[in-house]
């Protein structure tokens, strides 16, 4: 995740929403590097298989990762 967060970092700025996709799902480890990203301007959504299918699936794509996006907030917030 801290090697996505630099890839983001080195696009001069231009870059602020990162999707982290692992199809298998993430390691424990994942939760407490996200809680972290209020430090960062760059944003990761890390989506696991499943939620890639809906995405793929989803009629309005764009309002889909909306609500995924500010459902994570409040989870960061809370940690």
């Amino acid at each position: 995740m801290t090697a996505f967060r630099s890839k983001l970092r080195d696009r001069y700025g231009r870059v602020r929403l990162g999707i982290f996709i692992a199809a298998s799902g993430f390691t424990k480890n994942v939760d407490p590097v996200l809680s972290r990203q209020l430090d960062h301007p760059e944003m990761i959504v890390a989506l696991v298989g499943k939620q890639l299918g809906e995405w793929i699936d989803a009629k309005d794509r764009v309002a889909w990762l909306k609500t995924n996006i500010e459902a994570a907030m409040p989870r960061m917030a809370a940690d």
